[in-house]
């Protein structure tokens, strides 16, 4: 996959564990432990023929069950290519036992041979269903601009973009 993490970004955990690789980034001056913005990528290696709809559908069903406050919406990305990919948009008010609410951008795209799975999370005060929960829509936009510039290429296909520099 093609994304690299926004300047000044760390990669504060990488793991790989039952054929997933989940790597953490957060902003320079945040920590693991009390981030307030956070991207997570996860590639699901050897998914074949996976349908990002339904990666999506675990990924709300597990939200629901931390969550108390959630309301969800299904948004549009081209990947331009053969690779399916489907999006969402999500709203936790209250996560359970904590003083927080997450909001959740999550972008999925079925690759050849994996499944690769981005978010965007903030990790806001709690909030009600009725109100706002404090990210603005330029800052929406800006990250589904991001989310949106990631991209699966396949050398076998020759849709990668030649390397520069030596």
């Amino acid at each position: 996959m093609l994304l690299s993490p926004p300047r000044s970004w760390q990669r504060v955990s990488h793991n790989y564990k039952d054929n997933v690789e989940i790597s953490e980034y957060i902003p320079a001056g945040q920590t693991p432990e009390e981030w307030k913005e956070r991207i997570t990528v996860q590639i699901m290696h050897g998914v074949k023929g996976a349908d990002p709809e339904s990666i999506l559908g675990k990924l709300l069903s597990a939200a629901e069950r931390a969550c108390d406050n959630l309301g969800a919406r299904v948004i549009p990305f081209q990947q331009g290519s053969d690779y399916s990919t489907r999006g969402v948009i999500q709203g936790c008010g209250h996560v359970r036992d904590s003083p927080y609410g997450e909001f959740t951008i999550i972008r999925a795209i079925a690759g050849k041979n994996n499944l690769y799975v981005i978010q965007k999370a903030w990790r806001l005060p709690a909030w009600e269903t009725s109100e706002s929960p404090g990210v603005s829509d330029d800052e929406i936009l800006k990250w589904l601009d991001y989310l949106g510039s990631a991209r699966v290429c396949d050398t076998r296909e020759r849709n990668c973009p030649e390397a520069t520099g030596h």
